[in-house]
């Protein structure tokens, strides 16, 4: 029994063993079983951390959009007083959703930094625990097992960044709608 670091390489080594026994009296099979075994707690928590990043989303962009819609509320003398001088409505939502990208790109970096020192450390308490477990029977040699290593992929982080983007501008947008109903003398004349 051969237990190698990689799945991917169960291929190789099958053909190696074939080259090596030859077509003789010995039968060699790959059996990846105990890896799906493994690898099935694994994907079970990566369903429910993917459901729960986008019910994270979902309540970060209600929690967003109402923020936006207080700040917007809180502003409608400075929006009326644009309004009467005639700025237009789409740039005064576009001002509003450029202020919430600047302070979400920093969030975004700093998230993405927080995730790499970090992660490394959960990961590693991960598969600590699965890899506790007892080997298999006696017999078994261990071929190369690389260290798992968490990084931050740019092609990830800018996934993250879009998506965190888009968030903030939805949240800005939606509020934003408030904005295009204004009538600068109406808000003018409001005393509230």
């Amino acid at each position: 029994m051969f237990r190698i670091g990689s799945p991917d390489r169960a291929e190789q080594l099958h053909a190696q063993a074939g080259r090596l026994l030859g077509e003789g009296r010995f039968d060699f099979r790959v059996n990846d079983k105990a890896y799906r075994d493994q690898v099935r707690p694994i994907q079970r928590v990566g369903t429910f951390a993917g459901l729960i990043v986008w019910v994270i989303a979902l309540a970060g962009a209600l929690i967003l959009g109402l923020v936006v819609a207080l700040q917007i509320r809180e502003r409608r003398a400075e929006l009326g007083v644009l309004l009467s001088m005639g700025e237009r409505k789409w740039k005064l939502v576009g001002q509003h959703a450029v202020e919430v990208a600047a302070v979400a790109l920093p969030a975004v970096a700093l998230a993405a930094v927080a995730g790499s020192l970090a992660g490394q450390h959960v990961g590693d308490a991960f598969l600590g625990r699965q890899a506790d477990r007892p080997l298999p029977a006696a017999g078994v040699r261990d071929a190369e097992l690389a260290p798992v290593a968490v990084r931050n992929e740019p092609a990830a982080i800018g996934k993250v960044a879009g998506i965190g983007l888009g968030i903030s501008l939805v949240a800005t947008v939606v509020p934003g709608i408030g904005i295009l109903r204004l009538h600068p003398r109406s808000i003018l004349t409001d005393p509230e």
